[in-house]
């Protein structure tokens, strides 16, 4: 594979995908071993995708909540829009993700860095 551009002018080498890809799989392979030992109920059908729009639906109330127009019924319950509460609900909704793709025989990780690969702006 020929260097590849970066946004910021630098290029990076096939040997840095190479390591992405391989931190996707070990990060595939930490989710996979997490919810065996947390023994996780495999999303099955479109159980996957729900509980992927349960996390998403945490992110933007959040993110809702950082508009400040926004009425709660019990605001003071809903206080907690900080950036770690949002790191912490997209993590969730990407653990979700990668979670369903396993399940379903996939490794989003994996596509996801393929992706990216492909459609690679040439220099």
């Amino acid at each position: 594979m020929d260097a590849k551009s970066n946004t910021d002018g630098t290029t990076s080498d096939s040997s840095n995908w190479v390591k992405s890809k391989l931190g996707a799989s070990a990060l595939t392979a930490l989710v996979q071993k997490y919810t065996r030992l947390r023994r996780y109920r495999k999303p099955v059908g479109l159980a996957g995708p729900s509980w992927i729009t349960t996390e998403l639906a945490e992110v933007l109330e959040i993110l809702l909540g950082r508009e400040g127009d926004w009425v709660r019924n019990n605001p003071g319950d809903h206080d907690n829009v900080t950036d770690d509460k949002l790191a912490e609900e997209l993590s969730d909704v990407i653990f979700m993700a990668i979670f369903t793709g396993i399940v379903n025989g996939v490794d989003p990780l994996a596509a996801m860095i393929k992706k990216m690969e492909d459609k690679w702006p040439s220099s």
